[in-house]
């Protein structure tokens, strides 16, 4: 068979007929010949984007593994589907590592003897390598193993895409600053003279220097496997307050006129309207927003916790076109017969079909499919942040505002505007999610209101 893309494969009927012929030689019953063509086709559909010669043994056994661990899965259809997979990839793809695969240990009462030669070989699954691989190859080379380890136990403990890339990237500086071969020399000196390096040269903030610390103890736990001990005194970052960016109102209307693109209008609208932040914006889901009672839920913010802010009562029109116009986008993803949108924790699990509801999709659906490099699935994801962080960049610069516009600056607005307009303190701390009303009382700073209304001696002569 010449190379092509699997999902080529999915539309060639005569495949289809030859492999059904195929089935009926090897004697599998009439009634099971459609189911076995069923399994095969899902198989194919998960990684469609591949070419034949590229489907490796790795993600052969990533599959098997998935299969083996849902439990919506029965036995018998479970040992059905491994045998169609193992049919198709031997007479009809050809692989040569077929064989090798110990397929009997995936089945349903033996999937937990691992005893087959290559399984045991495979320590690391085919998209945490390509992970790894990502990564500076004199430094791979070194520490591939401990990498390894950190990546899986990130993926396992189920830790955001964002904390992965900035634990890892901790984790690669620190390596390249000791410069050191041996795993076993690394040690908590190592990590005090990183931490004040950070804090001399790199002059950087208190919470960066804390950052890397968590990364560091994370490398020390789970990839050294042993514990960070004490690091004893060292040279802190010096702590610096910065007051936060408020435009005026006539402000944050000069930026709207420069938001041209609807989308990009409507997202900012939320930032200021309801406070949220970047992350907040980009992954709300059609069912956090509730009309009737005219509210937005958000969640998983901020330290994984959920609260209600208040729906700006102007967007509610085009947030209702919004909604339609994800409708029609998720239709069409429908008949393409893509995975499921991203759903978090084991909620993909326990509702396997949740993710093909309109209520799951994200509000702002990015503009094209993409495959997800942590779990191989292609799917539709929400709007990539920086495509809202250039407009809105670019939406200052044009609106001739010298203050530093970005996304946050609008969260800050919120905040300012409403105290501005005699809210209490403690309501604007639960709408912004902060554990602490201390956060909150920076952005009393442009009330000019500290318990009496000060006016500059100037203006008294």
């Amino acid at each position: 068979m010449t190379d092509c893309f699997l999902h080529e494969l999915l539309k060639d009927t005569s495949l289809w007929t030859r492999f059904s012929r195929h089935l009926k030689t090897r004697r599998v019953k009439s009634i099971a010949i459609d189911w076995y063509i069923k399994h095969v086709q899902r198989f194919l559909q998960k990684a469609k984007n591949t070419p034949c010669s590229e489907l490796s043994a790795d993600r052969v056994i990533v599959y098997l593994q998935l299969l083996a661990d849902d439990s919506f899965v029965s036995s018998f259809r479970l040992n059905q589907s491994i045998d169609a997979i193992q049919i198709f990839l031997r007479d009809f793809l050809h692989k040569d590592y077929v064989d090798a695969i110990n397929w009997q240990s995936y089945k349903k009462d033996a999937r937990y003897a691992r005893n087959g030669s290559y399984v045991e070989s495979l320590d690391i699954p085919e998209l945490i390598a390509k992970r790894v691989q990502r990564f500076d190859k004199n430094l791979r080379g070194r520490h591939e193993i401990i990498l390894t380890k950190v990546v899986k136990v990130l993926r396992v403990r189920n830790y955001s895409r964002r904390t992965e890339d900035t634990y890892l990237l901790w984790i690669l500086r620190f390596l390249r600053f000791i410069k050191t071969t041996e795993e076993a020399d690394i040690c908590e000196q190592h990590v005090r003279e990183f931490l004040e390096y950070l804090a001399l040269s790199r002059h950087v903030s208190p919470n960066t220097q804390k950052l890397a610390l968590n990364a560091l103890s994370f490398l020390f736990n789970f990839g050294l496997e042993r514990q960070l001990g004490s690091i004893g005194e060292f040279v802190k970052a010096k702590s610096q307050q910065r007051l936060p960016v408020v435009l005026s109102k006539n402000e944050v209307k000069l930026v709207f006129k420069q938001l041209t693109n609807k989308r990009h209008h409507l997202m900012t609208g939320l930032l200021y309207g309801a406070g949220l932040r970047l992350m907040e914006c980009v992954s709300l889901r059609v069912q956090d927003i509730d009309f009737d009672y005219q509210q937005i839920i958000v969640r998983n913010g901020k330290g994984f916790k959920d609260r209600v802010v208040p729906l700006p009562l102007k967007y509610i029109p085009a947030l209702r076109l919004q909604i339609t116009a994800v409708n029609k986008v998720f239709e069409a993803d429908s008949a393409l017969d893509i995975d499921s949108v991203y759903l978090p924790f084991a909620l993909e699990r326990k509702y396997p079909n949740a993710g093909k509801q309109l209520g799951w999709q994200f509000l702002f659906p990015a503009t094209r499919i993409a495959t997800d490099q942590r779990s191989g699935k292609t799917r539709r994801h929400h709007l990539h942040p920086t495509a809202l962080q250039r407009a809105i960049r670019k939406a200052g610069l044009n609106s001739g505002i010298t203050k530093r516009v970005h996304t946050h600056v609008f969260r800050h607005s919120f905040a300012t505007h409403l105290l501005e307009a005699g809210y209490d303190i403690r309501t604007v701390q639960a709408l912004l999610g902060h554990s602490d009303v201390s956060t909150t009382m920076i952005y009393t700073h442009v009330l000019n209101k500290p318990g009496i209304t000060v006016s500059s001696p100037v203006d008294l002569l």
